[in-house]
């Protein structure tokens, strides 16, 4: 069963100043301030996902703020006595319901708990704001992590800044919006906070990256209204989502490439409808173990016959729900567990990843997939905006973002499978005709082979077979299909020293799109591998020599 934990106090969200006066907590000191506003943003921003009754947990123990465990509010406001000081007051005033944890001698593990009255004086709206960094490190129990300082936190950081500097000169519109509230009409009002936030989860840069934001909180009904700088969107359905993604990327990683044809939700029988096998197929992948995915597809069986016992899951305290949960379990655990057989029955050849917590090792996948396209859409000046593993864009532009988003799903399976995918001339010429033509690849639309080719010369199959690492040209297109990155003139006046950051972003982009190595592109430049990192984290120049072969590779 899944019981839904408090959420953890986080430095993550800023409710207005103007709020702590409306209830009477300012205090004229700053860190005690913004630490207000951020709790009352948390607290806020759980109303506005329509999860009020949720709690927010935190310690009231001086030694639990003095421990490593509390290591990532060091660059914060929040410290014990801000956060004491705050809920006492909150309390005070009528904004909050306070349970507080009995005191242990060296920690019972539980913490207190604050969440919202019902009958607080609380604005419609709440303009919240995201605070802090955009990118978050949780441990397993969702509590927030220091950030190490390394090249890839600094890389990852440099292109959220980069695309919600992007996303903020987009204006949303559409007959629910008003200003930057949005209308859910259930009862909602979103605030469009245009900043994401991307969350990696259990400790670990290789599980979760999905980007967040308070888009992803608007129904679909009510996204497929809206319009992006006065242009309608187009919907999911129209093809600016990956279908199948995380299946499809199971069977990658198999070395299996299935095409975009075959729906991998057909399971061979109409027993379930459509969308229960889908989000059932999802949970096995996602569920850390067989037990949690059987109570998980329980609910969603309950959900598709409408049955109420699904909601009170996650209503009143822990007890209730856990009783809901034992009842959904005796109704629908039969037909939960025929439904997994089956599943596992279509898809036998990746059904050892069900049940192991595959989903956060995929989302790491495929958030660096999405939001390199997004990343490339903005540049190129296209107003989209992410949602998991979908893309809201213009209508009129919906088939440059198709091309991308496709181009980037053939590079991870090449990976992935570990193999180089055939990009077709079509696609090519689509991009090219689109305005994806990049300069430094050639006017003939020649691309890079990465791979011995049937229709390779044999002469030309001899020296990649010689060398494992041949860069040669060919009129068919084979690429690793991340649209290439342009650079303009800059390249061609490079003729050695440090490469700047345009650059050296430039190569590793290259790195990912040609399918190479680090140490197939040091070879190629007569360097060794410590010496090319160097040069790429910018420690180190380039020589005249490898510089002028590294005009000549990013030249095409």
């Amino acid at each position: 069963m899944m019981i839904e934990r408090d959420k953890p106090l986080l430095y993550g969200f800023a409710a207005p100043a103007e709020l702590l006066d409306d209830f009477g907590v300012r205090t004229g000191d700053r860190r005690h301030d913004d630490t207000r506003c951020a709790m009352l943003g948390q607290l806020a921003h759980l109303k506005m996902r329509g999860k009020a009754d949720r709690s927010v947990s935190y310690s009231r123990r001086k030694e639990w703020w003095a421990s490593p465990k509390a290591d990532y509010f060091d660059r914060t406001p929040m410290s014990f006595a801000t956060v004491s000081s705050a809920v006492y007051d909150f309390e005070a005033a009528g904004v909050i319901e306070h349970e507080r944890a009995k005191p242990c001698r060296g920690g019972s593990g539980r913490q207190s708990r604050i969440r919202l009255r019902d009958d607080a004086a609380w604005p419609a709206i709440v303009p919240v704001k995201l605070v802090g960094p955009t990118v978050l490190l949780r441990d397993a129990n969702k509590m927030p992590l220091p950030l190490p300082d390394t090249d890839l936190v600094r890389r990852v950081q440099r292109q959220m800044d980069r695309i919600n500097d992007d996303l903020a000169r987009i204006t949303i519109g559409g007959p629910h919006v008003d200003g930057l509230v949005v209308n859910c009409g259930d009862g909602r009002r979103i605030w469009l906070e245009p900043r994401l936030r991307r969350i990696f989860n259990n400790g670990s840069f290789s599980q979760g990256g999905r980007a967040y934001g308070a888009l992803q909180n608007v129904p679909k009904a009510i996204r497929a209204t809206l319009t992006l700088n006065g242009a309608p969107v187009v919907t999911p359905d129209d093809g600016t989502d990956y279908k199948s993604l995380h299946i499809g990327l199971l069977y990658a990683e198999d070395g299996i490439d299935i095409p975009d044809s075959v729906d991998l939700y057909d399971i061979g029988t109409d027993r379930w409808p459509r969308p229960v096998i889908k989000v059932a197929t999802n949970i096995l992948i996602n569920a850390l173990r067989r037990q949690q995915a059987l109570a998980s597809i329980c609910r969603e069986l309950a959900r598709d016959f409408r049955d109420p016992a699904a909601d009170d899951t996650e209503r009143g305290d822990i007890i209730a729900r856990r009783r809901a949960w034992q009842l959904l379990m005796q109704r629908y655990g039969a037909e939960a567990a025929d439904l997994i057989e089956a599943i596992e029955a279509r898809h036998d050849r990746v059904a050892g990843a069900f049940g192991s917590g595959a989903g956060l090792r995929l989302q790491r996948i495929d958030s660096d997939m999405l939001l390199g396209v997004i990343d490339q859409l903005l540049r190129r000046g296209i107003p989209v905006w992410p949602i998991h593993d979908e893309i809201l864009a213009p209508a009129a532009q919906a088939g440059q973002v198709r091309e991308a988003m496709q181009a980037a799903l053939l590079r991870v399976k090449n990976r992935l499978c570990g193999k180089t995918l055939r990009v077709t001339a079509f696609l090519a010429e689509s991009c090219a005709s689109q305005g994806f033509e990049v300069p430094h690849y050639g006017g003939d639309g020649a691309l890079v082979v990465l791979c011995p080719d049937p229709d390779l010369s044999p002469s030309e199959a001899n020296s990649f077979e010689k060398t494992g690492s041949a860069i040669s040209q060919s009129s068919h297109v084979k690429y690793g299909g991340l649209v290439p990155i342009d650079v303009g003139p800059e390249f061609a006046t490079f003729a050695g020293g440090v490469l700047p950051e345009r650059l050296r972003e430039a190569v590793l982009h290259e790195i990912g799109a040609r399918g190479l190595t680090q140490e197939k592109l040091a070879a190629y430049l007569g360097l060794s591998r410590p010496q090319l990192t160097n040069a790429l984290r910018g420690r180190f120049g380039l020589g005249r020599e490898p510089a002028a072969r590294l005009r000549q590779l990013m030249a095409g």
